[in-house]
């Protein structure tokens, strides 16, 4: 049976139900003081914002991922060997995959962290497998997440994908 591709539409704030970037949908992050220096509390939360993107994304439901509270806003992300893309286009990236791919799923198999609170900032290491993109095709993919706290809140500031897992590093 062969997929059709639904016609590609750029996000655009119409697209996004009009939403103008200022509302944003409170994360994980939105509750986590930067001045927090409980390392286990900074590793849940990170891990939180990470796996609450991953189900917005999995949901289909983008005008609430690109409005997601916790990002830098100069957040870039970069996958593979692809250009770096701001939050809306790093979205948009996975919009276009969901209409190449209608049955990808994006899950996470595990995820481990190096904080440091009195310099402010933290990354995330998360080891994930992709599946249906292709049909019957499963992908091994880590993503690194890079944070820092900026005007007292931890914020997300860089994403970097790769294929493989982080059992290598």
């Amino acid at each position: 049976m062969a997929c059709v591709m639904s016609e590609y539409e750029p996000l655009t704030p119409v697209s996004l139900d009009g939403k103008d970037g200022d509302h944003k949908l409170e994360s994980p992050l939105t509750r986590l003081p930067g001045d927090c220096t409980d390392i286990r509390k900074i590793r849940e939360h990170l891990e939180s914002f990470f796996t609450m993107n991953t189900e917005l994304l999995n949901t289909r439901q983008y005008d609430k991922a690109v409005n997601v509270d916790g990002y830098d806003q100069d957040f870039m992300a970069s996958m593979h060997n692809q250009k770096a893309e701001d939050l809306p286009g790093w979205v948009d990236h996975h919009r276009r995959g969901a209409l190449e791919f209608p049955q990808s799923k994006v899950r996470i198999l595990g995820m481990t962290s190096k904080v440091d609170p009195k310099r402010g900032l933290a990354s995330l290491f998360t080891d994930m497998e992709i599946t249906g993109r292709p049909p019957g095709v499963t992908i091994h993919s880590m993503t690194i997440s890079e944070f820092k706290v900026c005007d007292g809140k931890w914020l997300c500031m860089k994403a970097t994908g790769m294929r493989g897992n982080s059992m290598l590093v």
